[in-house]
């Protein structure tokens, strides 16, 4: 029997369009050059444990 996030997960990929973006290589190489010119924002979670030390380092122009 699957977990009730297990069967869900399927249908979330399809709402978001995850599987759209994905489906072949070629959607997926389209895609660099504006993800290079208009990367996503990236920032540490708000709300970290106690003694958590979270760091950022740019490889390629991409943070890490």
């Amino acid at each position: 029997m699957q977990s009730l996030v297990g069967r869900l997960l399927p249908l979330e990929i399809t709402l978001r369009g995850s599987k759209r973006r994905f489906s072949s290589a070629e959607l997926t190489r389209r895609q660099i050059p504006r993800l290079q010119l208009n990367p996503a924002r990236f920032a540490a979670p708000q709300r970290l444990f106690r003694g958590l030390d979270v760091t950022v380092r740019t490889t390629s122009g991409w943070p890490v």
